[in-house]
């Protein structure tokens, strides 16, 4: 059997408290730092990097709280989460300044934090 444990990905301090506690609804759960030793044997990050882990019912996400990010790549990569209310998870991102993608059919909402991820909130069926 194959189940999510986790997901990581990069943040930034200001999204974790308006983004992912606000507006989402996450629960800090815990934190710590992964060493800069660590972090660029993994990473290669040069760095230590703080995470905050949080947690919503079964979903538990480690952010990385990387203050500034560097790519020139394009970010196609996102999480999907479902929502009993997905405009109102909208509504709350634009007016904190969140980027956000309706498509033409109104559905699925797309967010884009400030630190580049991407995420798709769809309807609860």
């Amino acid at each position: 059997m194959t189940e999510l444990h986790h997901i990581g990905i990069i943040s930034n301090t200001n999204d974790l408290e308006k983004l992912w506690i606000d507006i989402l609804g996450f629960k800090k759960d815990y934190d710590f730092i992964i060493p800069s030793g660590i972090s660029d044997e993994l990473f290669e990050v040069k760095a230590q990097i703080p995470v905050q882990v949080i947690r919503k019912e079964e979903l538990m996400i480690e952010l990385f709280l990387i203050e500034s990010i560097n790519s020139a790549v394009p970010n196609i990569n996102h999480l999907c989460l479902l929502s009993d209310n997905p405009q109102k998870i909208a509504e709350l991102s634009k007016e904190s300044g969140f980027k956000v993608i309706i498509p033409k059919q109104g559905h699925p909402v797309f967010i884009k934090d400030n630190s580049g991820n991407m995420f798709e909130i769809k309807q609860r069926q």
